[in-house]
């Protein structure tokens, strides 16, 4: 069976690395990004079966914006 991947695109750090490190602890691999800008630049390959996305992601596009302009089929947790 392959790994499960889990997206976490979260603008703070330590919350970002948290859930990176509880996820890891249960089986899952994990791809972490800061901005949704980052996503949609560098993650446009990204194998995960699950997006965990901040509403509120700092400066320029919001979580949910990120929803509506790169939905790849996935479940999304907002």
């Amino acid at each position: 069976m392959s790994k499960r991947v889990v997206a976490i695109i979260e603008d703070d750090p330590s919350l970002q690395t948290s859930l990176a490190r509880l996820l890891r602890a249960h089986g899952y691999a994990c791809e972490t990004c800061d901005s949704a800008e980052k996503f949609l630049d560098g993650f446009t390959t990204s194998q995960a079966n699950c997006e965990l996305i901040d509403i509120n992601l700092g400066s320029g596009l919001s979580g949910i914006e990120l929803c509506k302009r790169h939905f790849m089929g996935t479940p999304v947790t907002l």
